[in-house]
């Protein structure tokens, strides 16, 4: 009995090891960039996995059309995220993204991958200031996320970042997109947030299931206007984009006009 007992022991202490063995070996990663310059962020990004976090240091870094990459439709941007991650950096936006002149497709844009929007994977970015230089970064805003007009992104967390002087969009959402933009500040920028669902597309893809969890929310932001700016729009939302929940959020709204 005694040696039967031993051997019921050693096989749980296996079976034990081995299930959190193979837990342990499949958590997500942390990848550090070197700095907040385009090529060692993209580069990072370029190494990480679905479900890892990369870590952006502190630091003010300028990023150009010369040196970005392409993305959504083989435009050119600054930052290209195509897998599900956390892109990090430092505490209360002390990662500072400043964008050259000439950028037309958005300087950091998001547009996920097949797998990443077959496996629900979640797309975070939090802890950056964002700072457009005073120009109007064309349609597709500091902050771009592209999805598909038939199959949704439903995991985005835009959260505790700096957008500023921007003449046009900030941040701009495209296609089928859920989840929540908070917490974020906004300053002397036009148009806040604005999301479009692709016309015709949209509007035969998208449910309209107000009051749930399958929507995008922006809440809890804070947008201020300190200079003047004619126009001002706050946020859009049209070409039948999907549910789209605006509240909570505060307005400072000093020297505006329109």
């Amino acid at each position: 009995m005694k040696n039967n007992n031993t051997t019921k022991l050693i096989f749980f202490a296996i079976l034990f090891f081995g299930v959190f063995g193979v837990a342990e070996s499949s958590q997500a990663a942390t990848v550090n960039a070197t700095s907040c310059s385009q090529a060692d962020v993209q580069a990072a990004i370029n190494s990480a996995t679905a479900g890892d976090t990369v870590l952006v240091p502190a630091g003010s870094c300028t990023w150009t059309t010369g040196n970005g990459t392409t993305c959504w439709g083989g435009y050119t941007v600054g930052v290209c995220v195509k897998k599900g991650i956390k892109l990090q950096g430092g505490n209360g936006g002390s990662s500072t993204i400043t964008f050259g002149s000439g950028f037309t497709r958005g300087g950091l844009q998001i547009f996920p991958d097949a797998s990443s929007l077959s496996g629900n994977a979640t797309f975070e970015i939090t802890g950056f200031t964002f700072d457009g230089n005073n120009q109007s970064m064309n349609n597709e805003g500091l902050l771009s996320i592209r999805s598909s007009t038939t199959n949704i992104l439903y995991n985005l967390k835009i959260h505790d970042n700096i957008f500023k002087n921007v003449t046009n969009k900030a941040l701009v959402v495209n296609g089928a997109v859920n989840g929540v933009i908070y917490k974020n500040t906004f300053t002397d920028v036009a148009y806040s947030v604005v999301a479009y669902g692709g016309d015709a597309y949209g509007w035969a893809t998208f449910t309209r299931d107000y009051g749930q969890a399958d929507n995008l929310f922006v809440e809890d932001n804070t947008i201020n206007f300190t200079t003047d700016m004619s126009d001002v729009g706050g946020t859009d939302h049209g070409q039948g984009a999907p549910g789209f929940v605006f509240r909570y959020n505060t307005f400072n709204l000093a020297n505006t006009r329109g």
